[in-house]
């Protein structure tokens, strides 16, 4: 019995030895050290590469363009930052300024995106501890070239209010940063051509690119320079006539090229309405999309007639087996001539017939 208890005794300071053991070892590899932002730094995993299988994604969502990072399992006891240029050849050192920390697989890339370029590339680096317990950097990802996904489709990009009080409002549904001081060029000319306005009223896939070719090369009512997000009064009331047709040409200000172009078209019609505070009976404009639209094409006016006399082609050359005169629609008559005389012919055989037979 009293060896029993030794034993007992022995085995618990074993397990209690090996227990702070495990636990220095795990406080020794967890250590901690405050980086230049005054925040930690852990040395797990320091040599693992977590974006060796990464796949990248450009989203649209809320207004805002998303880098989404697939395959990356992070760490998060470790410090991962990115760097985001326009130029491939550009000299990228991993401790210069401009790195840019983040946590999670979803990056806002709208700062950049809203560049003029077709192509970005894109560095990604992490921090951590060293064998000599030294902060250190990693490149996990080096010029990555990310390609610009598409436009969104005409009629959907810059959008037009108008208002009674000869006031314009223009949102932009494109990505558009809020600190970016923009400035919208806008034309606003009738729309004439019926084969146009049919494409539009038929929904045809083009339409839109149709207009929008019409409208860079037609006369304008009305053109100039407005604020984005902002009403502006701009005095077209008394320049548009009811039920008329008229396309808005909207175009974002690029900053002498430092954004990517972004325009936009859209048919609107003139429209009479009663203002609430004068009384008076104004004229504004509405997108073809709006219930106050209303289709005013009938069918003998679906096409537009540019035919002109002078191009009317005369055929001299003359066919002497086509009559000069027109053919009558007689072909009712002939057939119950047919009938008559095949009837009298009938009559006729059959009489001689019974006439021969009583002679007999």
């Amino acid at each position: 019995m009293k060896y029993k208890r030794f034993y007992i005794l022995i085995l618990i300071i074993l397990f209690i030895f090996m227990e702070s053991k495990v636990i220095f070892a795990t406080e020794k590899l967890e250590t901690n050290e405050l980086n230049e932002n005054n925040e930690t730094i852990n040395t797990i995993n320091n040599e693992v590469n977590e974006f060796e299988n990464a796949t990248y994604s450009f989203e649209f969502k809320d207004k805002n363009m998303m880098l989404n990072i697939s395959n990356v399992d992070l760490n998060k006891d470790l410090y991962y930052y990115y760097y985001v240029t326009t130029d491939k050849s550009e000299m990228i050192d991993i401790d210069s300024n401009g790195w840019v920390q983040f946590g999670q697989t979803s990056i806002d890339f709208s700062k950049y995106y809203e560049l003029n370029s077709e192509k970005f590339y894109l560095w990604i680096k992490k921090e951590y501890r060293n064998s000599e317990n030294e902060i250190e950097s990693k490149l996990l990802v080096n010029s990555k070239e990310l390609q610009r996904i598409s436009q969104s489709k005409l009629g959907t990009r810059l959008y037009a209010a108008f208002d009674i009080n000869d006031t314009i409002f223009v949102i932009c549904k494109e990505v558009c940063s809020t600190y970016r001081n923009s400035k919208v060029n806008y034309k606003i000319g009738e729309v004439t051509d019926k084969n146009i306005l049919n494409s539009i009223k038929n929904g045809e896939n083009n339409c839109l690119e149709k207009l929008l070719n019409y409208a860079k090369k037609s006369n304008t009512i009305k053109n100039g320079t407005i604020d984005l997000l902002k009403s502006e009064q701009i005095n077209y009331n008394s320049l548009i006539k009811e039920k008329k047709y008229y396309f808005v040409y909207l175009e974002l200000d690029d900053e002498n090229g430092k954004y990517y172009p972004i325009e936009d078209i859209s048919l609107y019609q003139a429209y009479k309405v009663e203002n609430i505070i004068t009384g008076k009976i104004e004229y504004s404009l509405c997108n073809y999309l709006s219930d106050k639209f209303k289709w005013e094409l009938s069918e003998s006016t679906d096409k537009e007639d540019t035919t002109d006399d002078n191009d009317i082609i005369y055929n001299d050359d003359k066919d002497d087996t086509k009559s000069p005169m027109p053919i009558p629609q007689t072909g009712r008559k002939v057939y119950i001539y047919l009938v008559v005389s095949f009837t009298l012919v009938l009559a006729i055989i059959l009489y001689r017939k019974l006439k021969k037979y009583k002679r007999n």
